[in-house]
């Protein structure tokens, strides 16, 4: 009995720093959800690298610790949110400076000062948002040059247009929707962390039962020992 109530005990002083990694590892979660909701109400081109400072500040130290490594989606979807937070405030800038960016680099050199260096970092986009990688038409962000017009897209003579104002809401549906899968594995945490207490709630109940158990055995073992029982016999008289 005594085992047994080392065991319980021993199960709840492991069991509470896992509910407590598990508080820790939703900090990047929430400044996630904090930056999508300030997204929403409209941020200005500073307010929104102020925000995505804090945001990858909570969300570097998540990476970085070793709650990164207990949930290979979460870690991965946490990631991408943020590169995809990055991305946009990068889009968002450059809008600005108008909507339309060559992607080939001879055609880009001929308009721009940086034109390589330009052209392999919204080649890169295409890769990371493919669904992007079409024509607007299509559902995508890309539009044909003039000299390219009524050209297929393998068929183009300079490369397609990118238009960024067609771009941004791409990158957002795709945050929004990694946003709710890290949703979905939060709340999944959260259920299996109130079950944990909720376990922890019954152990603790198990260990009072029992040590109001070994206590009443207790008392019942001093009680034979002060007093112990008398033999019983038949005792007749002599004849």
């Amino acid at each position: 009995m005594r085992k047994r109530a080392s065991f319980i005990a021993i199960a709840f002083m492991f069991s509470l720093p896992a509910v407590a990694m598990a508080q820790s590892a939703d900090v990047a979660f929430y400044a996630i959800k904090k930056m999508e909701a300030r997204i929403k109400t409209g941020l200005s081109t500073g307010d929104y690298q102020r925000a995505l400072r804090e945001t990858r500040s909570s969300v570097n130290a998540f990476l970085r610790g070793p709650e990164a490594g207990e949930n290979a989606e979460r870690s991965m979807l946490t990631e991408r949110i943020l590169k995809s937070f990055e991305d946009i405030g990068v889009v968002r800038k450059e809008i600005l400076k108008g909507p339309y960016r060559y992607l080939d680099p001879l055609k880009v050199g001929f308009y721009r000062a940086k034109p390589i260096v330009k052209a392999r970092y919204f080649l890169e986009l295409l890769e990371r948002y493919p669904e992007a990688n079409r024509f607007i038409e299509e559902g995508g962000a890309l539009v044909r040059d003039a000299s390219d017009k009524g050209r297929d897209l393998k068929d183009l003579k300079y490369g397609p247009v990118l238009n960024l104002s067609h771009l941004q809401p791409i990158m957002e549906s795709r945050c929004r929707q990694d946003t709710e899968r890290l949703s979905g594995i939060f709340m999944r945490s959260l259920a299996e962390a109130e079950s944990g207490k909720s376990e922890i709630v019954k152990l603790l109940e198990e260990n009072r039962l029992l040590k109001e158990e070994n206590m009443k055995l207790r008392n019942e073992l001093e009680s034979l020992k002060k007093d112990p029982p008398r033999e019983s016999g038949v005792s007749g008289e002599a004849r």
